[in-house]
């Protein structure tokens, strides 16, 4: 029990002090609004700054700024809690890994600025199309210096999914811009884990992107078998 305290003392003392230092910081800070004679307003105030300062930070961490869709952490937190939820209530759900055909030559010929507004118009785009659907499909930017998006479809069988897919294709055709999406739906939203869902959808993009683009490649994922996912897929004719 001695060695115990001793060993531990050391760490407990520099926490104490650093709780008591802090509250002596927050004091400072504190009083000028405290000694006023409006100190309770001013009090509340410096609270709501914190408060929106804190909200901007969460915000800055979770969203990418060029087109103000969730992130790669965003979606980090928000796939498993997908998954499970799928898991519980048995439902489906698909997830979708687009990528953007051409983007690496306007990027070259026309310059980044260029290549940032197609970023913003493609992602527009994307949400627009899922927005005709329901509220609780999302799309993610997940990484800030790429041209992917992932699009999380909860609820979305491949049936439903295809359907989806086909007219964020449309859409994005609308603007003059092609794209190959690869998807794997989970039946019962079991079978795999996150970073798996996203390796699988993404290795399905990729076979769109060596067959020329602009078309969707949907698996569905079947437990028990021997390959990776199940045979059920489809190939919308490549965009014009």
């Amino acid at each position: 029990m001695k060695s115990l305290l001793v060993e531990f003392l050391p760490s407990c003392l520099v926490a104490i002090g650093t709780l008591l230092a802090c509250l002596w910081i927050m004091y400072w800070w504190l009083r000028p609004a405290l000694a006023s004679a409006n100190g309770v307003a001013a009090l509340s105030k410096k609270v709501a700054d914190i408060h929106g300062r804190l909200e901007l930070h969460s915000r800055l961490l979770t969203f990418d700024p060029l087109t103000d869709l969730p992130n790669g952490r965003a979606l980090e937190q928000a796939l498993p809690d997908a998954l499970r939820r799928a898991r519980e209530l048995r439902h489906p759900l698909t997830l979708a890994f687009l990528d953007l055909d051409g983007f690496k030559e306007v990027n070259d010929t026309r310059g980044h600025q260029a290549g940032d507004q197609l970023l913003v118009s493609a992602a527009r785009a994307i949400r627009c199309a899922l927005r005709r659907f329901r509220g609780t499909d999302r799309v993610y930017r997940p990484y800030p210096s790429g041209d992917e998006f992932v699009i999380l479809l909860a609820g979305a069988d491949g049936e439903r999914a295809r359907y989806i897919l086909a007219q964020v294709l449309t859409e994005l055709e609308e603007i003059g811009v092609s794209a190959s999406i690869g998807a794997l739906t989970l039946p019962s939203g079991g079978g795999l884990a996150s970073r798996q869902l996203i390796e699988q959808a993404d290795q399905l993009m990729q076979l769109v992107k060596r067959a020329g683009g602009g078309s969707v490649h949907l698996k569905v994922w079947q437990r028990g078998h021997t390959d990776r996912v199940g045979s059920s897929s489809d190939n919308r004719s490549r965009l014009s």
